[in-house]
């Protein structure tokens, strides 16, 4: 059953979308930084109201999953201004430090799934982004953006936490943009070009319409 590619965001959008936030308020603050960690980290929606302080080693940036999709562990690493970042907003929720989870309500509580939905809608609405936004669509502006960047494809699997590679086989689709660059600049099979002498030995020059046979130049029919 072939699977449908997913859409992504562009880096136009991303920052249109992370501009709506006010972050002198500690709830926008806070979903501007959950809206980073999905982008820059891939991580589900479930994944980051989970994450706690004991997952991450500031560090080296080492990022531990615990428990992800299929109960599957995995590792990623955050650069150090998204840690800093993760840390001083933090600091404006000052009833989390109980429970050690890295994003909470006012009252020290995981933030809800359905909150974060509701929220990334209204965001991308207020931004102009006629696309359905959800964290899932940033992840996958993630890997996909990831897999442009390194062509591997081994290494998105790992990131992503899939189990099969036919799962992660979705991000090696091109954008259209990439697809016109690439045949626009293909040059004319018809055009004349210069063989190699081991090739043609009487060095003739030929066209795409012509054959070589027996040391002889004939016209295909």
């Amino acid at each position: 059953m072939a699977r449908t590619l997913p859409n992504i965001l562009t880096k136009t959008e991303v920052q249109s979308l992370l501009q709506q936030f006010n972050t002198r308020y500690p709830t926008s603050y806070r979903n501007k930084v959950m809206v980073l960690v999905a982008h820059q980290l891939g991580l589900r929606v479930n994944e980051i109201i989970h994450l706690t302080w004991d997952c991450i080693e500031k560090n080296s940036g080492k990022v531990f999953i615990q428990n992800g999709k299929g109960n599957k562990d995995r590792i990623v690493y955050a650069a150090k201004d998204l840690i800093e970042i993760m840390i001083d907003q933090s600091k404006m929720f000052t009833d989390n430090r109980h429970t050690g989870y890295i994003f909470t309500t006012l009252k020290g509580e995981p933030v809800k799934d359905a909150y974060l939905r509701k929220m990334i809608t209204a965001k991308a609405k207020k931004a102009g982004i006629s696309k359905r936004v959800h964290f899932h669509l940033l992840r996958h502006t993630c890997l996909t953006e990831i897999y442009q960047e390194t062509k591997n494809i081994r290494l998105v699997q790992e990131i992503a936490g899939h189990t099969d590679l036919s799962t992660t086989m979705i991000y090696t689709h091109i954008h259209n943009e990439d697809i016109r660059v690439v045949m626009r600049n293909r040059k004319n099979s018809d055009d004349q070009v210069e063989t190699d002498p081991e090739d043609n030995p009487v060095g003739t020059v030929y066209s795409g319409n012509e054959l070589f046979l027996d040391g002889k130049i004939s016209e295909k029919n």
